[in-house]
């Protein structure tokens, strides 16, 4: 699929105030989502955060919740038409945003055991503190 055959297509599905009461609909937003992503995969930015956002605005919480990541996702939508109409195709030699344990510059990256060990440890550690002073506490004959 060229940029242009992807730009009208997303011309197509996007949100406008018009139809965008349909939206609170669960069948309409799922299908729009199914819609929309495969088109916003030409670029990873993009396409990550409209699948964020549109999981969290398809899951049953408030409509305050749910209208603030659709108007996130429809941000996308009209971030990547704006883009496409003017020829401006991303980067593909540049590295995808990282978390923390795969950045290299991080020291907890680096070590033999990694975050997810340091915050079992940091777990164990609270856990045992919270064992000692109910021992202290209630039974302070035993002297710990």
């Amino acid at each position: 699929m060229d940029n242009e055959e992807r730009l009208q297509k997303l011309k197509k599905l996007q949100v406008t105030d018009q139809n965008e009461s349909a939206f609170y609909y669960r069948k309409v937003l799922i299908a729009w989502i199914a819609n929309v992503a495969p088109l916003l995969k030409y670029d990873p930015q993009h396409y990550n955060t409209f699948m964020k956002a549109t999981r969290t605005a398809i899951m049953p919480l408030s409509s305050k919740t749910i209208t603030y990541h659709l108007n996130i996702a429809r941000s996308v939508v009209d971030q990547a038409i704006i883009e496409l109409e003017n020829n401006i195709v991303p980067n593909k030699t540049s590295k995808p945003t990282s978390d923390i344990a795969n950045n290299k510059d991080n020291p907890l990256a680096k070590s033999k055991w990694g975050l997810k060990a340091f915050a079992f440890s940091v777990a164990v550690i609270v856990f045992a503190a919270v064992v000692i002073w109910v021992i202290n506490h209630y039974f302070p004959f035993l002297n710990l």
